[in-house]
């Protein structure tokens, strides 16, 4: 592929703009396991769990890059919390124990994303209705997405343009703009509004559930769920309503129709000026009817700061709206006002002293801001500095406000929450960061209750990975080996008489150290009122949060600096792409305390231990032995000993095999165990729960217990009239799924070992579906859908009841061996791929030109009963398959893998000939479309997507709703990476 003027090698990693929403899932799609806190005193200090609520999902772009993610949340004692081995972040926290985020979809527009909105479709937790997103794009290009469960990503709702000759009038004679579109959505999910041109306001309709134009039993080819739409769009001229100079708008909460509340500037000023002019910006409050079309001013305030800049809708039951500026934090709503200064050049409208001060003293410009609760907002500035806002109200009036401050955090550029439980800092110039939060009330939430939850959550990380996460400031605080760093105020004098004792009185004080929120600091963060002196103080319940960093987004920009070089340990002898892999950027990247050292690299290195001379290596393996071994026990359980241990190291030569024995030193026992070692081995692993060990060479195969032969196999070539070994066939690649080995021959044959428990001996058996077939296998690999819960059979529940080869079987050793649960997957010659059940070989999926690359893989027994559906099918894989041609490339590795946890699922991977790595992931899609309707669904998102383009889905017979879609096409070399 030839590129005109560059190629991009390093997508944005800068975070722009953040937001939550359910999008792949709704809310009813939420089952929780931990139970919610129903409890509503107020007087309790600190409730016993919070609980996690359903929880959305988080959009996030940077530049043209569009990226959603599920989070997983880890809950402390589940299945998965007492497997895992990986040392979670943050400690444990209202009974969770771990939050990770998951990509589900990733797209690269072709314009960057000027802001972005979800539009909500509202109701409680057991809405079955998504989200869609809103997307803003210069110079007036709206775009309304839908997540569509039959393509696993994103389509194309609709989209809408306001540039050209017939909207030129729009822009009345300008030709450049400050900045972009700007998009905001009401939080009822009832319409959005887009600022356009700086005075030209589109308010999008959305379509009601039930309406003519959406119901709730059109799926719209999505599996079941229906998103929110847009029905339809008009421009209100805010021109013409007195508005020249628009600062920010928002839609607030509490309203029987939309409510938008514009900040916009009467006239002009300056900060030269302000001795003669301030106080020149007011917020107007719209009503919107979309279905008059009209929009009545219902309430205003005037005498705003000349440098307020943002809005922030206060939630339910509250209401109304913040305004925040440089200096000063106002509230205001239809019925209530009032105001914070934050530093000394605050100064209120009519010069009197009588504005409430805070305590201590910060400038809030280019400042983010979310809400924690509905009453407390988390404010991130502009130096990095977290300050959490408190409303102190008395029904749905607002008393004062009180400002605290927490902690020192990334330099952030966006702010959402998800859910009641996380919140996200999307960062320019640093990692961006998953925060979960816990709040009470009250000073005993720091006493032993929380002490013993989340105490030394950081033992087993390395100090060298901590105080790379963490400020220069804070290195004194990680001499003892941890990073819990915890934080609040000293107690004010009214309170003196419930401070605790001495040593835990300096322990507060040290609270003030400026500690980074990074890596997996836990904080504890307590906050006392900051109104000004001369007014009498609101009784309120004071508020404690904790805070514990959960995972976080990687970003190597802005770079100020890079080198090239080559890299450690480089391989001399590479050439080709290979080649390209010895070398490395070394860049300098971030901005002030987020700078950071990046060092870019291509391909996938492991972190070399140790490193031995050994020349003419073709394989190595590693098996297990035991010679206590009860073979009745469970089989699964011992799989999972602390105890268990590799007992050989099996390396294969050019020539020969030499047998390594592992204890305290690798010793050399070639000459003294029954291993073939006259040739070189194809392949070794173990059999019947690691009782025994198989080694399979050219033409053979042996079965040992620990060191002693127990049986030998001579591998009969499978179109040997005679059965002896053949000359012309011997066994090219081998794949081991226990009890069962596959075989593939030179000739391009199949052959499948059949092992039994009981006696631990194996047969040679030839496949029914491979009898006499002329049709040559260039690839082959056995799958396990191991787990609690195995991914395909729940995938095909009809067809494992049909078919009844879902039944565990039982050995005579009372161990239960699941072959219903083994796959074998062959790719032929011809490019077809195709999925067997074992050792029924019974084909439940078939998919052709799987060397083609499409981005789905479509099962071709599904479209056999529709002939149009086959045209389109074909059509698509012309269009969509690689560009070059195919004839010559054939796939030369298969292999097929489902990592550990509750939401993984099986990847195929596939290696052609001229080293491009396939790399597919399963989905699930319960949808009675036909495939027809989803290719043209495919169609739609292809024209709004840019270079995300899908191919046709299906589902098989047999696995009637398991799909498979590419994730990425790497180019790889031949020849490996050392």
């Amino acid at each position: 592929m030839s590129y005109a003027a560059y190629k991009m090698m390093h997508w944005p990693t800068g975070i722009e703009c953040c937001a939550s929403g359910f999008v792949t899932h709704c809310r009813a799609d939420f089952t929780p396991q931990i139970p919610l806190n129903q409890t509503e005193d107020l007087e309790s200090e600190w409730p016993a769990r919070r609980g996690i609520g359903p929880v959305p999902n988080l959009i996030v772009t940077a530049a043209n890059l569009l990226e959603i993610y599920v989070v997983r949340v880890q809950e402390e004692g589940s299945r998965e919390a007492r497997n895992s081995t990986e040392a979670k972040r943050g400690g444990v926290m209202d009974g969770v124990s771990g939050v990770s985020l998951e990509l589900v979809c990733s797209y690269r527009l072709h314009g960057n994303v000027e802001s972005m909105a979800v539009l909500s479709v509202g109701g409680g937790d057991g809405s079955r209705r998504r989200d869609s997103i809103i997307l803003a794009l210069q110079d007036a290009k709206i775009s309304v997405l839908e997540f569509d469960d039959s393509i696993h990503g994103l389509r194309t709702a609709s989209m809408h343009c306001f540039e050209g000759p017939e909207w030129l009038h729009l822009k009345r004679g300008r030709e450049s703009f400050a900045r972009g579109p700007w998009v905001k959505v009401d939080p009822q999910g009832r319409c959005g509004g887009v600022l356009l041109y700086d005075l030209q306001m589109i308010i999008l309709k959305a379509a009601q559930a039930g309406s003519g134009f959406v119901g709730e039993d059109d799926a719209f080819g999505s599996g079941g769920a229906v998103s929110a739409r847009i029905e339809s769009s008009y421009i209100i001229n805010l021109r013409d309503l007195d508005m020249k100079h628009i600062k920010d708008f928002i839609f607030v909460h509490g309203y029987i129709e939309p409510v938008m509340v514009i900040l916009h500037e009467r006239e002009l000023t300056w900060a030269g000026r302000v001795a003669w002019k301030h106080h020149t910006c007011m917020i107007s409050a719209l009503s919107i009817s979309t279905t008059l079309k009209q929009h009545p001013l219902i309430w205003s305030a005037v005498n705003l700061p000349h440098d307020a800049y943002k809005l922030l809708a206060v939630p339910s039951p509250i209401g109304g709206v913040l305004v925040i500026s440089a200096n000063t934090i106002h509230y205001h709503s239809q019925s209530a006002s009032c105001a914070l200064a934050l530093n000394g050049y605050a100064v209120s409208a009519d010069n009197s002293p009588d504005l409430p001060r805070s305590s201590f003293s910060v400038e809030l410009d280019a400042a983010n801001a979310t809400w924690l609760l509905n009453d407390v907002a988390l404010l991130s500035t502009k130096t990095g500095e977290l300050l959490l806002l408190t409303l102190v109200y008395d029904g749905r009036v607002v008393q004062r406000l009180d400002l605290s401050k927490s902690k020192a955090s990334v330099l952030t550029s966006d702010i959402t929450t998800i859910g009641n439980s996380l919140f996200f800092l999307g960062s320019r110039l640093g990692d961006s960061l998953l925060v979960q939060y816990s709040s009470g009330s009250g000073a005993s939430a720091l006493q032993s209750g929380l002490k013993e939850e989340v105490g030394d959550i950081e033992g087993d990380v390395p100090l060298a990975k901590r105080m790379r996460r963490s400020s220069s400031d804070a290195l004194h605080d990680m001499v003892g080996g941890e990073e819990l760093s915890l934080y609040g105020s000293a107690p004010n004098n009214t309170e003196s008489a419930q401070s605790p004792s001495r040593d835990e009185c300096s322990l507060v004080i040290n609270f003030f150290n400026p500690l980074m929120l990074h890596g997996s600091s836990v904080m504890v963060i307590g906050f006392q009122s900051c109104q000004a002196t001369n007014i009498d103080p609101v009784p309120f319940v004071q508020k404690t949060f904790l805070f514990a960093v959960r995972d976080s987004l990687t970003n190597v920009g802005p770079l100020k600096d890079f080198a090239y070089g080559l890299r450690i340990n480089a391989d001399a002898n590479a050439t080709g792409i290979a080649k390209q892999s010895n070398y490395e950027l070394v860049c300098c990247s971030g901005h002030g305390k987020n700078g950071a050292l990046c060092v870019l690299r291509q391909s996938i290195r492991p972190e070399m231990i140790t490193e031995v001379e050994l020349s003419g290596c073709k394989g190595i393996w590693t098996v297990y032995h035991k010679s206590t071994r009860s073979h009745s026990a469970d089989l699964s359980k011992m799989a999972d000993d602390d105890d268990e241990y590799h007992a050989y190291l099996i390396i294969s030569l050019e020539a020969r095999t030499m047998v390594l024995e592992t204890a305290d030193l690798l010793t050399e026992v070639t000459e003294s165990v029954d291993y073939y070692v006259q040739g070189k081995t194809i392949a070794a692993g173990n059999l019947f729960g690691r009782r025994r060990v198989i080694q399979v060479y050219e033409r053979g195969a042996r079965i040992l217990d620990g060191s002693f032969m127990t049986q030998e196999l001579s591998i009969p070539s499978p179109n040997s009239e005679t059965g002896s070994g053949s000359e012309s066939s011997t066994v090219m690649s081998v794949s081991i799924a226990d009890p069962y080995v596959l075989l593939r021959m030179t000739d391009g044959s199949i052959l499948l070992l059949v092992g039994d428990p009981a006696s631990c001996t194996v047969s040679i058996n030839t496949p029914n579906a491979f009898e006499g077939s002329k049709k040559l296998v260039s690839a082959s690999t056995l799958y396990h859908d191991r787990g609690p819960e195995p991914w395909l059979r729940k995938a095909s529940t009809d067809a494992w009841l049909s078919t009844g080869i879902g039944e565990s079987i039982d050995g005579a050793d009372g161990g239960p061996h699941d072959q219903g649960d083994i796959y074998c997957v062959i790719c032929y010659e011809s490019g077809a791929l195709e999925i067997f059940d074992v050792p029924n070989f019974n084909c439940v999926f078939s998919v052709e030109n799987f060397s083609s690359g499409r981005t789905h893989l479509v099962d071709a027994y599904s479209l056999e009963s529709s002939e149009d559906s086959e045209k389109v099918i074909n059509k698509s894989s012309e269009g969509q398959g690689r560009k070059e041609s195919v004839q010559n490339l054939k796939v030369v590795e298969l292999a097929m893998q489902r990592w550990s946890g509750n939401h993984s699922r099986p990847f195929l991977f596939g290696i052609l000939t001229d080293g491009t790595i396939l790399c597919y992931h399963a989905y699930l899609f319960e949808g009675s479309e036909s495939a027809s309707k989803v290719e043209d669904s495919v169609t739609v998102e292809n024209s709004a997507s840019g270079t995300a383009s899908s191919s046709s889905t299906g589902c098989s017979e047999d696995l009637p709703n398991a799909i498979y879609i590419k994730l990425r096409q790497l180019l790889a070399s031949t020849k490996s990476d050392p």
